[in-house]
């Protein structure tokens, strides 16, 4: 996934989160590439979460979904789930359109709903009203479950009496290439 800030605290950073997961064992795996480096690197296997933490190596603590990537997909559920309060609409716009080998749904698809965002100190996040517009590129064969194969769209809020306006482009490029996430070694 790669972010840019376009408006706001921030504006003209990029970043680029990878991120590996096994649905089998609740395994998760995610770093933040950025200007200054790998920053917001961690492991989640089941319940238990390992942060790296510059200067002080791995920190096991509970898990923490702040720290997370943004996950579209949930997003797109949650709002989904009540159209009327997230003002959600979706307009179909193609079908079997090609998108990393995999046939998809396109849509138009614009919600808004509350989400937090990192505080502009740097410490902690601040939840907001974020109105979100994109294209989503739903991967939807036969015989395989429904994915976001493809996501670019833009989020703008208000933070501390400032808009932020973020672009994001998620892109799911490879199926069953990891095979398993281990503990860090501390």
């Amino acid at each position: 996934m790669i972010t840019k800030i376009l408006e706001g605290d921030g504006a003209g950073q990029t970043s680029t989160y990878r991120y590996e997961y096994i649905r089998d064992t609740r395994s998760e795996h995610a770093w933040k590439e950025d200007a200054s480096g790998t920053t917001e690197l961690f492991i989640i296997i089941g319940d238990d979460q390992w942060t790296y933490v510059a200067g002080q190596g791995w920190v096991k603590r509970t898990v923490d979904a702040s720290l997370k990537p943004v996950n579209v997909s949930t997003q797109i559920t949650q709002a989904m789930k009540d159209r009327a309060a997230s003002k959600a609409r979706v307009a179909l716009k193609g079908l079997q359109e090609p998108i990393n080998n995999a046939y998809c749904s396109h849509y138009l698809v614009e919600y808004t709903i509350k989400q937090q965002v990192p505080n502009p100190s740097g410490i902690g996040t601040t939840e907001v009203e974020a109105h979100t517009i994109g294209d989503v590129w739903i991967g939807d064969q036969l015989g395989v479950p429904s994915i976001v194969m493809l996501w670019k769209g833009t989020t703008d809020y208000m933070l501390q009496g400032k808009k932020t306006v973020v672009s994001t482009e998620q892109s799911l490029y490879d199926i069953d290439r990891v095979t398993s996430i281990a503990p860090p070694k501390t």
